[in-house]
């Protein structure tokens, strides 16, 4: 099993088929090499996308580097401690919050002084759609898995979408403050609610943050869950 942050997209939009992209390349470059079966793992991607895409270079890239540090990997059979928390969280309605402000950078003037009066607290021009879960999931499960071995505590734990690279090492700062010695995230895992972005990247916009379904606060909603499920397992 490995990890790393990245988006599939070698192939692009054009691609109609069924595909595991450079990632399920790398999969089966590491099983040619040594055997088995690989399983990637996607973690706190971002917008971090293959640059080489030509003769599966990136895919290439990957598996040697896996492979080698599965060579430099310490293998025991004693697992001293293995303990499983996992808990449904309820997010509640989303918040969209899309002003003219944010999504197209517009405070006064603009068609018929639209931008102006929408900026006034007079009009009310958010358009904040509180979707339903008919559209995306409301109450997503967290999971965080605590493995011991040679006196380290090692954190697995979910998120349920897109976290950008800034929230995951919020998420292994706390899981360090806790005990953990190693953490990985397992990012897009027990469900899918689009993007997680920091109030600082929310506020830049960009359709990542547009795609921050629970407003400026969505990452801190995040973080609190990965923590409560990483407590209950805490060393």
């Amino acid at each position: 099993m490995w990890n790393f942050a990245i988006h599939g997209t070698c192939l692009g939009e054009s691609q109609m088929k069924y595909h595991g992209d450079v990632m399920g390349v790398a999969n089966q470059l590491i099983e040619h090499d040594i055997g088995g079966t690989a399983l990637f793992v996607n973690s706190d991607a971002g917008d971090i996308a293959p640059a080489l895409c030509h003769n599966w270079e990136s895919s290439h890239i990957l598996a040697n580097a896996a492979t080698k540090l599965r060579q430099e990997i310490k293998v025991t059979s004693q697992i001293d401690d293995l303990q499983v928390a996992s808990k449904i969280i309820d997010f509640g309605k989303t918040h969209l919050n899309l002003t003219l402000a944010r999504v197209a950078n517009c405070t006064h003037g603009g068609y018929l002084d639209i931008c102006t009066f929408c900026s006034s607290k007079f009009l009310n021009c958010d358009l904040d759609l509180h979707l339903s879960e008919n559209w995306i999931e409301e109450s997503p499960k967290f999971t965080a898995v605590r493995i011991k071995a040679n006196g380290k505590n090692t954190l697995l734990v979910t998120v349920p979408g897109e976290p950008i690279n800034e929230l995951g090492n919020q998420i292994k700062s706390d899981a360090k403050a806790m005990g953990f010695d190693d953490t990985y995230v397992f990012g897009y895992s027990n469900s899918h609610m689009a993007y997680f972005t920091t109030p600082r990247e929310y506020e830049v916009g960009g359709y990542e943050g547009f795609m921050t379904f629970w407003g400026i606060g969505t990452s801190e909603k995040i973080r609190s869950s990965c923590a409560t499920v990483a407590n209950a397992v805490r060393p």
